[in-house]
């Protein structure tokens, strides 16, 4: 899940596609004085590591940061940590109050799929726990209806389908998908890092993540002291905020305070 795949030129597309949609999408929207009605709310939050947080947006849906941990590919052994074969942290998520469901409304709306993702931060694909704080803001965007999930969630079965069907039925079914994100009612947010605990990864930064180390001592954060030294290191803990824009038409929940604004692009 988290290995850098390979051979999957076809998907590569896909995804340079998707931008030119989402592209569209928001010139479309910048017509449109209509599409421009959010409600812009902000949340902060803080996770150790293990441990989740979630906060109620309304009308069903949930927002969370979650905990991921797991080899990074092949069978484990020795001390795996040490080694930089294990990779933790957190992914964002949406998800329907009550149930964790893969992909999740966020992952669906936030591609690529299966290749480094703006909702991971963790130390998947070769990152640091350093290059995992540095990289931000964090955008994403993610699917608040009900039967856009379901659907895309089917589309994206069979994208990601290797093996099991055709290049045709594969094609067909990514530029479905593509349509109904380029059309579906959506949410976007941003995630700041604004504090973080961690064990710095003695590794090479990897050549995508050289840029972001070079802006490190703009985040705020304390290196662990006394602590095991690893290639990827560890994220222990986290404080962040996170700004959503959400349809004008949008029920919040009691406890959340939004005000009208311009969508976020």
């Amino acid at each position: 899940m988290h290995g850098i795949p390979c051979c999957l030129l076809w998907m590569v597309i896909a995804m340079m596609s998707l931008l030119d949609v989402a592209l569209a999408h928001a010139q479309s929207a910048a017509k449109n004085p209509a599409a421009q009605d959010c409600v812009h709310v902000s949340l902060q939050g803080e996770v150790v590591e293990g441990k989740s947080w979630s906060a109620s947006l309304g009308e069903g849906w949930v927002l969370q940061v979650i905990p991921v941990s797991g080899p990074v590919s092949g069978p484990v052994s020795g001390n795996a940590i040490s080694d930089g074969k294990v990779f933790r942290g957190w992914d964002l998520a949406v998800n329907r109050v009550g149930a964790e469901t893969y992909p999740d409304a966020l992952l669906l709306a936030t591609p690529p799929y299966g290749s480094l993702n703006a909702r991971e931060i963790a130390t998947t694909y070769g990152m640091r726990a350093q290059d995992a704080i540095a990289w931000e803001p964090r955008h994403f965007r993610f699917l608040t209806m009900q039967e856009d999930l379901t659907r895309a969630c089917e589309l994206h079965a069979q994208v990601m389908s290797i093996g099991q069907r055709s290049d045709a039925e594969r094609n067909k079914a990514s530029a479905q998908l593509l349509a109904l994100l380029g059309s579906a009612r959506q949410g976007s947010g941003q995630l700041h890092v604004e504090d973080a605990h961690i064990v710095p990864g003695i590794a090479d930064p990897p050549l995508f993540a050289q840029a972001w180390t070079q802006h490190l001592h703009n985040v705020p954060h304390s290196n662990e002291q006394n602590a095991v030294a690893s290639a990827r290191g560890q994220l222990r803990w986290m404080r962040f905020a996170i700004d959503l824009w959400l349809p004008g038409s949008w029920k919040m929940p009691s406890q959340l305070r939004g005000v009208r604004a311009k969508c976020a692009e």
